[in-house]
């Protein structure tokens, strides 16, 4: 097992696909095991990421929302947040 810290434009590739969103998932897939962190902040700066995404017509409106209800799932459940 690792741990992995992630910042908002790396953790925001596991929602977005973007260059290294197969590295991410393999990372984050909880078959592997490993110990996931973000700080408190992320939290809002992924939504953000997504929604300006959303807004700029990069992504599709509900693959957005989809995607924000997806990372908010993972916040509750999987990363461990820290408050910094």
């Amino acid at each position: 097992m690792n741990a992995f810290f992630f910042d908002s434009s790396a953790i925001v590739t596991r929602y977005v696909k973007e260059i290294g969103t197969s590295w991410v998932v393999r990372l984050a897939d909880p078959e592997n095991g490993h110990r996931l962190y973000l700080a408190r902040i992320a939290c809002v700066e992924v939504v953000s990421a997504i929604a300006r995404q959303a807004r700029a017509g990069t992504i599709d409106p509900s693959d957005a929302s989809y995607a924000i209800g997806l990372f908010k799932h993972h916040v509750a459940h999987e990363y461990r947040v820290l408050e910094m």
